[in-house]
């Protein structure tokens, strides 16, 4: 199931990526193509999970359960697709190989794809949250790849910045 998994993990980051920066230009039937492409994504890396498991012998189940949190979180969380995309890379034939640069490649690109997909992804989720708020300086994807880019390396210039989570003195009974 690893090259399948592959690629609807590619999909559901496309079909997710479309939704967010979609701004209304989406026709209906696109925008349900997405989500039923997320849907089927879902769908697909539970029932991957649920038969891994249940052919699982009894007594290494638990072990199956906690060497498998990726998986797992890829089924409740739909984010993590895109993690367990990155790690299904293990089943490339040269990654699975034990000489020195071997390792150092997989290393490398585990480190550098796991990176760039949680900036993206922080990107993503961050324009989603800020893109309407009043008062926002997230308003599109390149202000919001910028403040999680400047956000990571602690640089933070404070020209962009998120605005929906609100102070204490805005909170009701403050």
């Amino acid at each position: 199931m690893t090259w399948p998994l592959l690629v609807l993990g590619a999909a559901f980051i496309v079909a997710y990526s479309v939704l967010i920066l979609d701004e209304g230009d989406l026709g209906p039937e696109w925008r349900n193509a997405m989500l039923l492409t997320a849907a089927v994504t879902w769908v697909a890396f539970g029932v991957d999970y649920v038969v891994r498991l249940v052919v699982t012998p009894m007594r290494w189940r638990w072990h199956f359960v906690t060497h498998s949190v990726i998986d797992l979180l890829s089924v409740l969380i739909p984010l993590f697709r895109a993690f367990r995309v990155m790690h299904l890379l293990r089943e490339i034939p040269y990654f699975r190989l034990k000489t020195g640069n071997a390792v150092r490649a997989r290393i490398v690109a585990y480190m550098v794809g796991y990176a760039a997909l949680f900036v993206y992804f922080i990107a993503l989720a961050t324009l989603q949250a800020e893109r309407d708020a009043p008062g926002a300086t997230i308003t599109d994807f390149g202000l919001a790849m910028w403040w999680a880019v400047v956000t990571i390396a602690t640089v933070g210039y404070g020209d962009t910045y998120p605005v929906t989570l609100g102070d204490a003195s805005t909170r009701p009974g403050s």
